[in-house]
């Protein structure tokens, strides 16, 4: 799994066939469109539109994850998470919850998956105080998850299941957007939780990423650094911030 875009402008989907540099065409103007939407040198993988409910709260998509190469989720700020089972190329939806933020999205296979709100608080008409939930049937139903141990957790704007041989060794939900930083971890699949304040590190936590069992990165904008490395899981240290103004 790769870090994913934090705020994405609208669903993308890769496709691989050999376009040619310069046949951008126009937004599709309703749903069931494809459409390439930059020019693309020779050769190059192109980005097209992916065939999407219309949505307008915020202009974009919040959440999304595969399980498989064929099966993945959308989710979004009005409490509703999509499905495909095609690798895209269509998407029915399968989950809806007003009041509740899909913010984060992330699935250790076809079946069991984790789903991040935002919570209360920053967001106009989200009710739902649950930080964090789980699917056992490919996102048909959702159970918030037990806070567990330590902190509690806020809200939740990334997700990251580490695997190891197959399996999930550790996943860690982190939040949120406007603040307070926390972060959840489970070291058992999510049968039980740890929650950590990470207010000395960063203001909030809008992404999670680790490549081993030892060093992962998270993401968050204070005045001194936009990226924190953690190695361990348990102790964290600031990576040297770059040149990026913050946005």
């Amino acid at each position: 799994m790769s870090i994913r875009c934090t705020l994405m402008a609208a669903l993308l989907s890769l496709a691989w066939p050999g376009l040619q540099a310069g046949a951008a065409e126009a937004p599709p103007t309703s749903a069931g469109v494809r459409a390439e939407i930059a020019p693309q040198a020779q050769g190059a993988p192109a980005w097209h539109r992916v065939a999407t409910d219309p949505y307008d709260l915020n202009n974009k998509q919040d959440a999304l994850a595969f399980g498989s190469a064929t099966t993945g989720w959308y989710g979004n700020g009005t409490g509703r998470i999509y499905r495909t089972d095609d690798a895209g190329d269509h998407w029915r939806l399968v989950w809806r919850h007003p009041g509740t933020y899909v913010r984060a999205l992330d699935f250790v296979d076809a079946d069991t998956g984790f789903m991040g709100n935002v919570g209360p608080g920053y967001f106009d008409d989200v009710s739902d105080a649950r930080p964090l939930f789980v699917t056992h049937d490919g996102g048909g139903h959702w159970t918030a998850v037990a806070p567990g141990n330590g902190v509690i957790v806020r809200g939740i704007c990334a997700i990251d299941v580490l695997k190891l041989e197959g399996a999930a060794a550790t996943i860690r939900a982190g939040g949120r957007v406007g603040g307070p930083a926390g972060l959840m971890t489970s070291r058992d699949g999510g049968a039980t939780w740890q929650g950590r304040d990470m207010g000395a590190l960063t203001g909030m936590i809008l992404d999670i990423h680790f490549v081993d069992a030892a060093t992962g990165f998270i993401a968050g904008p204070s005045t001194t650094a936009r990226v924190r490395a953690t190695t361990t899981g348990s102790s964290a240290s600031r990576v040297p911030a770059s040149a990026t103004p913050p946005s």
